[in-house]
């Protein structure tokens, strides 16, 4: 009777460790999806998200069988936060960072790249990166610019840091600032909201360029689930759908 019932424990036991493994390599059936207001990337309307990164992002998960039981407007480091708890399961979109890495899992394959650009006003003197030296130059505190980029730019110009991109494009166009660096998409986004697009334009090369990714909670979605949206990401770029989505936010 004794053996018979160690049996029937250790077969129970067996059950569970069994039941678990796959669920947690497979990741959640539904997921708690995150974000904020950054468009083209992600932004709401009447409660409803749209956006590159979201459109991208849900489908890809679609693909794969998965459904969204939850999506959360959020502002970025509070959804940071959630995510780093377990309370969310991804954010749509963000920049790969080393200190990221060790709270978030990132996909090997990026959403999209975008670049950095120089925006200043129409009867700016600015037309390059080197001409920004003595001017006043907005940047948004927080932002991951091109690595060495921001220091460089200290020495040379007077910098001046806010809370957001439109915040620095208004003191632009009321002459409170003499250029702004900018994502480029985001910042004509703005632009045309604003409308703006024909006083205020991107100047020179891009001074730099940056992957835009999900990123996933290390406390409920495993690294082989992950990688498996990855390799459905990267399948997923090279069709219709994906050209489509990128031409319904192109500005």
């Amino acid at each position: 009777m004794r053996k018979s019932l160690l049996l029937i424990f250790a077969v129970a036991a067996s059950l569970l460790l069994c039941l678990g493994t796959p669920a947690s390599h497979a990741g959640p059936k539904l997921l708690r999806l995150g974000a904020d207001q950054w468009p083209p990337y992600e932004f709401f309307v009447n409660g409803k998200l749209f956006g590159i990164s979201a459109d991208v992002t849900r489908s890809v998960l679609r693909n794969m069988g998965k459904d969204i039981s939850k999506v959360e407007k959020v502002p970025w480091k509070r959804g940071l936060q959630l995510l780093e708890w377990g309370d969310l399961d991804v954010l749509t979109s963000g920049v790969r960072t080393h200190d990221r890495e060790k709270m978030f899992i990132y996909p090997d394959e990026p959403i999209l790249t975008t670049s950095w650009r120089i925006f200043t006003r129409s009867d700016s003197r600015i037309r390059e990166d080197i001409d920004l030296k003595g001017a006043r130059v907005g940047v948004v505190l927080g932002y991951q610019y091109p690595e060495g980029y921001l220091d460089n730019l200290r020495r040379r110009a007077r910098v001046q840091q806010v809370s957001s991109d439109e915040t620095n494009i208004r003191k632009l166009a009321n002459q409170r600032l003499d250029a702004i660096i900018a994502d480029n998409d985001n910042a004509l986004w703005i632009l045309k909201r604003l409308r703006l697009q024909e006083d205020i334009h991107p100047v020179g090369e891009a001074i730099g360029t940056r992957h835009v990714y999900p990123l996933f909670s290390r406390e409920t979605v495993s690294v082989e689930f992950v990688e498996e949206f990855s390799r459905e990401l990267k399948r997923f770029k090279q069709t219709d759908a994906y050209a489509d989505i990128l031409k319904r936010y192109s500005h």
